[in-house]
């Protein structure tokens, strides 16, 4: 239960965010009545003091248009949900959203953190490219290991996604989780030392409105989105250990400038071609200094398929990825530098 939480013994002097999460979707009855306590239970509260996502599905019916494969996978195959409307407070709480309360909100504000978290992002609205720094320092010694740092890009209404239950506005809806949903496993931590991991996305090609959230129809990310306005977006991270317990969540404050945090990375831009492909893919990375990169290519459901180390010198770097063994379909290609900085590439196979 999520009130055992409120027994650890963490002395510190950071104030808790508490990482609200609420699995939803356009086409399902009782999701309306979920979102709507939820919103009455947030209302009037500061916007910094917690961080709030939906994540829209794909089904009943149908399903939302804004449903993403990140989104399903992080119900399905991360916190293992097979229904909804479902809210998580923390990783810990699990119900439907109608029985949240401002009580548990509290409650979930009195735990101690274990992580302190800061950062900022920037976005350049010619290229629509977010270039993001979340740091991060681990408050005592019993959270060194087995952590992972999420990061979202958030859109703070929408309204294009209306269908079927009756809701006309939609609240942070999570459009994008970086470098994917499975986030960036951090290691070397040391309690009360700051540590940071870098983050670009880039939202490419034009709008598209899906017509329901099949498979099939779903946005891909390599070639459009789903962005009603780029000027609503914002930016959370947090980080969440074993037994999906949320340690501390935080939103990403926007930085003045185009250049704060992808001065810092050491990855200035990959490429796969051929992109569809059949049995290899040539993947180039260019480096801004020689550094140890991982590539790791992971399926939809955001199991790793395959991994590859090499030492990469600074300027163009070129590897032979084999995709024979992989089965058709869409696949993230994440490339990781040794400081955790991610970039991430969609490819397709199809043999």
């Amino acid at each position: 239960m999520f009130a055992s939480t409120l027994c650890v013994a963490t002395v510190n002097a950071q104030q808790r965010v508490p990482l609200l999460e609420v699995f939803t979707s356009s086409t399902c009855p009782p999701c309306k009545p979920g979102n709507q306590v939820f919103e009455s239970v947030i209302s009037g509260k500061p916007a910094n003091e917690f961080v709030a996502l939906k994540y829209q599905q794909n089904f009943p019916g149908s399903g939302d248009p804004y449903c993403t494969d990140e989104t399903v996978s992080r119900r399905s195959g991360y916190y293992l949900i097979n229904s909804i409307p479902r809210m998580e407070i923390d990783g810990g709480w699990d119900q439907n959203a109608q029985s949240f309360t401002n009580s548990l909100y509290l409650s979930a504000k009195a735990v101690a953190p274990k992580f302190d978290i800061t950062g900022v992002h920037t976005y350049n609205n010619v290229t629509k490219a977010f270039a993001i720094k979340v740091k991060y320092k681990p408050l005592d010694t019993s959270v060194l290991s087995s952590q992972i740092l999420f990061c979202a890009i958030v859109e703070k209404e929408t309204k294009n996604n209306v269908k079927t239950n009756g809701e006309t506005i939609f609240y942070d809806v999570v459009k994008k989780m970086l470098p994917t949903q499975n986030g960036t496993p951090l290691s070397g931590l040391v309690a009360n030392q700051w540590d940071s991991t870098i983050l670009n996305y880039t939202f490419n090609g034009s709008y598209r409105l899906p017509a329901d959230g099949s498979a099939p129809n779903r946005i891909n990310t390599s070639t459009e989105h789903s962005v009603e306005d780029f000027n609503n977006l914002y930016v959370v991270a947090w980080v969440q250990g074993p037994n999906k317990m949320v340690q501390q969540a935080a939103h990403i404050a926007k930085a003045n400038g185009l250049s704060i945090a992808t001065v810092e990375s050491n990855l200035s831009e990959i490429s796969l071609y051929p992109n569809p492909t059949t049995s290899f893919v040539t993947l180039n990375v260019n480096m801004k200094s020689k550094d140890q990169i991982t590539v790791g290519i992971y399926n939809m459901q955001g199991a790793l398929v395959a991994s590859h180390n090499k030492a990469a010198m600074a300027g163009e770097n070129t590897m032979i990825v084999e995709t024979s063994s992989l089965a058709n379909g869409a696949y993230n290609v994440v490339v990781t530098d040794s400081k955790n900085n991610s970039s991430t590439q969609r490819l397709f196979v199809t043999h």
